[in-house]
């Protein structure tokens, strides 16, 4: 019994030096980069929803998508907002200006048609999912507010039903420091990682690359056509969070 009791625990420390021989093989693989490092623009504010993994792959539904909102969101937002007569307050701008230079909004359209409709009705709200922003070393951020939206959308589709709600994921720039490698002309955006039920999806945005602006401004021009927040409703959620950082 004591030689068994022996080889077992030689047998255990073995699975545990290999499973730490892994991780930082893993560690290693995700901090190298593999080619040269440049500040992050994404080529497209745009991204759609994709699947790392998981247990229940409709937990989340296709047409979810995340707007990466930097000055250009803004000013089409604005000029949305101008154009249908609707009369825009100081403070408005204001606090557009102010989380433009301090923070980075990513604007999260989400919908589910999942089987369990309560938690269909929880998920599109982010309530019981970790959401974090990972750069490409494999590198968690988190944000400091995730502002859930107040109006819940719902349909039924068949025998189930669809709920729609838009978030906002907000994260200080002074916490980022967003780089990516570029090889052979080609690098691998940052993501908004969406972490819950045994299931991860993800938003990534592919990064500008110098010699692929005229892509980028087509992209930017394309965005004016996607649904997004309005102007004052935007701004109006954002108000309270940027009075505790004014």
């Amino acid at each position: 019994m004591k030689h068994l009791g022996d080889v077992l625990m030689v047998a255990c420390l073995m699975i545990a030096a290999g499973a730490m021989s892994s991780c930082a093989t893993m560690r290693e693989k995700k901090q190298e980069p593999g080619g040269k490092l440049i500040p992050f623009d994404p080529a497209t504010p745009v991204a759609s929803l994709r699947v790392e993994r998981a247990a229940y792959p409709s937990l989340f539904s296709p047409q979810s998508y995340a707007l990466w909102v930097g000055p250009e969101i803004t000013l089409q937002r604005r000029a949305e907002a101008a154009e249908g007569g609707e009369e825009i307050p100081l403070e408005a701008d204001a606090i557009a200006a102010m989380i433009d230079e301090n923070f980075l909004v990513l604007e999260c359209h989400m919908e589910s048609v999942f089987e369990d409709m309560s938690i269909s009705y929880d998920v599109v709200g982010f309530r019981g999912i970790r959401v974090y922003l990972q750069t490409h070393d494999g590198q968690p951020v988190m944000p400091v507010q995730i502002l859930p939206g107040k109006e819940l959308q719902e349909q039924m589709r068949g025998a189930l039903r669809v709920f729609r709600r838009n978030n906002l994921v907000v994260f200080r720039k002074a916490d980022l420091n967003l780089t990516v490698p570029v090889r052979q002309g080609h690098g691998e955006g940052p993501r908004l990682v969406l972490d819950g039920f045994n299931s991860i999806f993800y938003f990534e945005w592919p990064p500008e690359i110098p010699d692929k602006k005229r892509y980028q401004r087509l992209t930017v021009r394309e965005t004016a056509g996607v649904a997004k927040m309005g102007y004052l409703e935007y701004y109006g959620r954002l108000a309270e969070f940027a009075r505790r950082f004014d």
